[in-house]
């Protein structure tokens, strides 16, 4: 970003007069949101030199509507499009101001702001300790902790610590109930079923707590808390880890042990991989 500005200054003469920067995200370009959510990248840097960050291509050229399906969509937001929940999975990013969209006709262009939550930034010293944000809407944000106090209390736990959100502000999950089925929501369950623990390789969960509140049904998971240290805080590798070969062995033991199970839950379509392989793979030289 400071190259950037650098740039604009010298076009500009002396001082710039940039005010936004264009950045692509999406659900298949997760590295930019995944960098904001932890304080890095282009977005936060764009905040720090007070300029607008837009996010264009939310909808990834048109193809990601395709891609998901209306139980992800559900999962985003009940009640929301495949194109909306497309779009509210980036809006909420931290950093990003603005949202690019081009709309085919009227009756688009009207559907796309409703999504909109008027994203708001986490506070400057939550630093790497809050992976997401609260809700934007701050009844939403005080229901979710009234659910979750309700759901704590029932499983007669209490928090150890701070405060922790999850993706799109969730901290456990929410549907309405006559859709509260299916692998998103009863996937935890049936994989401790399937799995248990996997030898130590996977945390255990404990129990599960279901409540309905009008019309919407809530689940809350216990699990088993991780102590052994993490091999990465950032899902984007920073550094060469040097690992032994004696973790490579115990991963592809495991790998093998979930790859015997049979299943019907599809993680990714398979028009998807037709696509994004031969744009990942095309330039690389081959084996």
């Amino acid at each position: 970003m400071g190259e950037l500005l650098a740039l604009a200054a010298e076009a500009a003469g002396g001082r710039h007069h940039l005010v936004a920067v264009q950045m692509p995200a999406s659900l298949v370009m997760m590295t930019p949101i995944t960098q904001a959510l932890h304080g890095r990248g282009p977005r936060p840097a764009a905040a720090g030199a007070g300029l607008r960050a837009m996010a264009s291509a939310p909808l990834h050229g048109g193809e990601l509507p395709g891609m998901v399906d209306q139980e992800l969509a559900n999962l985003i937001r009940p009640g929301l499009t495949l194109a909306q929940a497309c779009v509210l999975a980036v809006a909420p990013c931290p950093g990003v101001t603005d949202v690019l969209l081009a709309a085919s006709g009227a009756p688009h262009w009207e559907e796309a702001p409703k999504p909109s939550p008027n994203p708001r930034s986490p506070p400057p010293s939550c630093g790497r300790s809050l992976v997401y944000s609260p809700p934007p809407d701050p009844d939403i944000e005080q229901h979710m902790r009234s659910c979750h106090a309700r759901a704590a209390k029932a499983l007669d736990v209490r928090e150890p610590g701070g405060e922790f959100w999850g993706w799109a502000g969730r901290t456990q999950s929410a549907s309405p109930q006559n859709k509260a089925s299916g692998k998103l929501w009863g996937g935890a369950l049936d994989a401790q079923h399937v799995f248990g623990d996997l030898d130590g390789r996977r945390p255990a969960l404990l129990a599960v707590h279901d409540a309905v509140d009008d019309d919407t049904a809530y689940r809350a998971e216990l699990w088993v808390r991780v102590g052994q240290p993490v091999l990465s805080d950032d899902p984007v590798l920073q550094r060469d880890l040097q690992l032994p070969g004696s973790w490579w062995q115990d991963l592809t033991g495991t790998l093998e042990k979930v790859a015997a199970v049979d299943t019907d839950r599809i993680a990714v379509r398979q028009q998807y991989m037709d696509r994004a392989s031969p744009n990942s793979w095309a330039s690389r030289p081959r084996p």
